[in-house]
């Protein structure tokens, strides 16, 4: 853009600016161009405005148009040279004798103009014109030059007074919208108010309308609250004297409108007299001040909530060097003195875990780089030096005023929780290691059993040989094979009761059960090894007949046998164990008592251990040490402990407590024997007798060669039965499908079966139904036996087999049957007659 093409870009802007062109014609512009034309003596006078192509006039006289075109105008080289242009005969002036202005109507020859201006830009001119030549004098251009100035001030004053309208037009506007007041406040000298100017708003803010506290604002005060009228004028009056700008809050009741708050802001000014006046606005805040109860409510409710919840809110600054943290964050790091604070970045990294630094590090770089929330979990070591997990969401936010980014954070003290879940592991851990050893010890136990059921099997077939039985130092090597594979078998077994005392809770079943049988059955069965032991056992105490105790029948025995047959083993020669009954407390005392050598007290502190035997397995004295902690188990889960007590050189007890229950009838079992049998007819009984003896047979299903001989060898001394021997299951089921057996010995385990898969497939057969099916098996798990039962087998034998109670059987077995068919014969005889 060329600098004349701009200059006039620059007058054009100013001449909208100005906004006169196309007005209506106005006094003082009319006034002026008649006055220039009485001075000037000429018939015309014009104020033009030069627009891009036309000339239009604000005033003139002497002329009928109101606009004419540029192209021919005086005023294009008014603009361009000194001011004013004077054409004294415009027909001899080269610049103009060709203008239509000259050579047509007006016929103008005269021509002085002056430009006019504003914000420093020629907008057009004040000029006269004549149809003659014409000369002035320098007074009369003088004076024509003060009426342009008079034109250009009274555009300067145009602006003025339009803006002045404008702002007039628009604080009227602004006090309609506006909610609240803007008012002007005076304390004059002797201390009376007045208020000069108030917008319309005022009756529904103070009460009163503007006109009525013009002179006296005494009225205004009868409006606010009278609790904080004191505070009011005391802080107007502190203001008038400080001259600080005035701010107040404040309750009103007025008459007709809901009571509530107002807020004002004003600033004073000091008059020469002393008064002071006061610019102001005041507003209704009771919306506001409502808000911010319920926001205080609600934050309150948030802060319990968030308080509640354990969370801890902590942000960090922009430039992520400093965090600032709140109580709870503090509690959370182990600062429970503080009620929050700030802190560098630098020195908070450093309360972190080592190993956790970098990823939480990493972590806050990802929330600002990604501008996404980020979760982690990480550890901190408190002052106490205790390690404390948090887990964190982090989530990036613009502050409301610089509009920076932060991070905010929200942490909670997950200590508990990991603590539990690690607890849980370790629990699962457990459980499942038990379940292993379980499982092992089951394995072992079968792996073990199997050769230990050959071993015992053939000892015991050879201490029944006649051979043997002739020979006493024979007998006497075959007794101690056999001792040496029956204690073999007793740590097989303490092994698993271990196990299952550890892992098979659910395997207990508490009831009442009555003490007194229980003891005698416990002391009958240790006679033997009390005698062997030349120890006495002897009860002592209260009557025990009408004692009983909550506990599983089968595991009191068993713990009762453990702690007897350790006093009895551990005793002095010809010591005495006694067992005693107390009451203590609602619980039953067993206490077992021997004379021994006695326990100091860091083998007591040992003692229960599995395994541990404090030094007797160097006593010769056989034992696995696994009793006492079965023991201790069993108790403990039947609801009851175990307490240990010994003292050198005078001896040991151990006491069992169990909670006590009520009496239970007195069932010895007799009626249910004496319902279970029938009476034998004397005469039957010689018949009995003799068909004992009757052949029987006898089915063996059994995988194991050695097995399948032991029993082989175990039929070779019972005259007059018959050993069937089978492998696996279909060998089984071929012999079955052309005999039927009295007794069918089941293995549990073999190559083309289970045992009891095989038993179902026999169970299907009518005349294999009623059969007696025994299971024999190197499985000595509880579970095992139960399923069996469960199944229908008549009996379980854990391998090894003790062979003498097979002979018992099978001598019970040919009794049962031989009674049973003659009592069916004798029943058929005496009905027929």
């Amino acid at each position: 853009m060329s600098s004349s093409t701009a200059a006039e870009f620059r007058r054009l802007v100013a001449l909208y600016a100005l906004g006169l062109l196309d007005t209506e014609p106005e006094p003082e512009y009319d006034g002026i161009v008649k006055v220039a034309a009485y001075i000037a003596k000429c018939p015309m006078a014009v104020i033009s405005l030069v627009d891009v192509d036309r000339l239009w006039f604000k005033a003139a006289k002497g002329l009928a148009v109101r606009q004419t075109s540029r192209d021919y105008s005086f005023c294009s080289d008014l603009f361009k040279g000194e001011a004013p242009l004077i054409v004294p005969d415009a027909t001899v002036d080269p610049r103009f004798n060709q203008s239509p202005l000259v050579t047509g109507a007006p016929g103008v020859r005269f021509y002085l103009g002056f430009p006019v201006v504003f914000g420093g830009e020629r907008l057009g001119a004040l000029c006269v014109l004549d149809r003659v030549p014409r000369e002035l004098s320098e007074e009369q251009i003088s004076m024509l030059s003060e009426l342009a100035g008079t034109v250009s001030a009274l555009f300067e004053s145009r602006q003025r007074f339009q803006a002045m309208g404008e702002r007039d037009q628009l604080l009227e506007k602004l006090s309609e919208e506006v909610p609240g007041v803007i008012y002007q406040f005076r304390r004059n000298v002797d201390g009376k108010y007045s208020m000069p100017f108030a917008t319309s708003r005022l009756p529904e803010l103070v009460g009163v309308r503007p006109e009525e506290v013009r002179h006296d604002a005494a009225r205004v005060f009868d409006a606010i609250h009278p609790e904080d009228l004191p505070r009011v004028l005391e802080s107007i009056e502190r203001s008038a004297r400080t001259l600080e700008t005035w701010r107040g809050e404040y309750r009103v009741c007025i008459p007709g409108y809901p009571a509530g708050w107002r807020e004002g802001h004003a600033t004073p000014e000091r008059f020469p007299d002393g008064s002071v006046l006061w610019h102001g606005y005041v507003s209704d805040i009771s919306e506001r001040k409502l808000a911010e109860a319920a926001l205080q409510r609600s934050q309150q409710q948030a802060a319990l909530a968030i308080s509640t919840a354990g969370l801890g809110i902590a942000i960090w600054n922009a430039a992520g060097t400093e965090v600032f943290y709140d109580a709870m964050t503090a509690r959370h790091y182990g600062r429970t003195d503080q009620i929050g604070g700030s802190i560098r970045t630098e020195e908070w990294l450093q309360l972190l875990v080592e190993s956790d630094r970098t990823n939480v590090e990493q972590t806050l770089r990802g929330v600002v780089q990604g501008l996404e929330p980020r979760f982690l979990t990480f550890r901190v070591v408190r002052p106490d030096g205790r390690m404390a997990y948090l887990e964190g969401h982090l989530q990036p936010v613009f502050d409301a005023y610089t509009k920076q980014l932060q991070i905010l954070g929200i942490t909670r003290d997950v200590t508990d929780r990991h603590e539990a879940e690690q607890a849980k592991l370790l629990a699962t851990a457990a459980e499942q290691s038990n379940l292993a050893k379980t499982q092992f010890l089951g394995r072992v136990s079968h792996e073990l059993r199997t050769p230990l059921n050959a071993i015992l099997g053939f000892a015991q077939i050879l201490a029944r040989s006649e051979v043997i039985r002739a020979d006493p130092s024979a007998r006497e090597q075959v007794s101690r094979v056999t001792m040496a594979g029956w204690q073999l078998l007793e740590l097989i077994n303490d092994l698993l009761q271990l196990t299952e005392a550890e892992t098979a809770r659910d395997r207990i079943l508490l009831e009442p059960v009555k003490v007194e049988p229980v003891i005698d059955k416990v002391i009958a069965l240790l006679d033997g090894l009390a005698h062997s032991r030349e120890v006495t056992v002897r009860k002592v105490g209260e009557d025990w007949k009408d004692v009983s105790v909550v506990a599983d029948k089968r595991r009191l025995e068993q713990c009762l046998i453990n702690l007897l047959s350790n006093a009895i083993k551990y005793n002095s020669e010809r010591g005495e164990v006694k067992l005693e009954l107390s009451h203590l407390a609602g619980q039953v005392a067993f206490c077992v008592s021997d004379t021994g050598v006695g326990l100091t007290v860091e083998q007591l502190s040992e003692l229960g251990q599995p395994f541990s035997r404090l030094g007797a397995e160097f006593s010769g004295i056989e034992g696995s040490g696994l009793g006492l902690a079965i023991t201790r188990n069993l108790v403990e889960r039947m609801g009851g402990s175990l307490r240990m007590h010994s003292e050198i050189g005078v001896g040991s007890s151990f006491s069992i407590l169990l909670n006590s229950a009520q009496s239970i009838p007195d069932d010895d079992g007799r009626q249910a024997d004496a319902a279970g049998r029938s009476e034998v007819p004397p005469d039957l009984e010689f018949e009995i007798q003799a068909a004992i003896g009757e052949p029987r047979v006898v089915l063996y299903v059994e995988d194991n060669a050695l097995n399948r001989m032991v029993m082989h060898g175990l039929f070779e001394q019972r005259p007059g039965w018959q050993l069937l021997l089978a492998a696996n299951g279909r060998e089984c089921m071929e012999i079955l499908a052309s005999a039927t057996p009295d007794l069918i010995l089941l293995d549990m385990h073999l190559p083309d079966c289970t045992g009891l898969e095989l038993f179902a497939r026999m169970m299907q057969h009518e005349h294999l139904a009623q059969l007696p099916v025994v299971a024999i098996s190197a499985d000595a798990l509880p579970e095992k036996v139960s399923a069996a039962r469960a199944a229908g087998f008549h009996d379980y034998w854990v391998k090894p087999v003790d062979l003498n109670n097979v002979h018992s059987f099978l001598t019970e077995l040919a009794t049962s049957r031989a009674r049973d068919s003659l009592q069916t014969r004798h029943r058929v005889r005496s009905a027929t007659g």
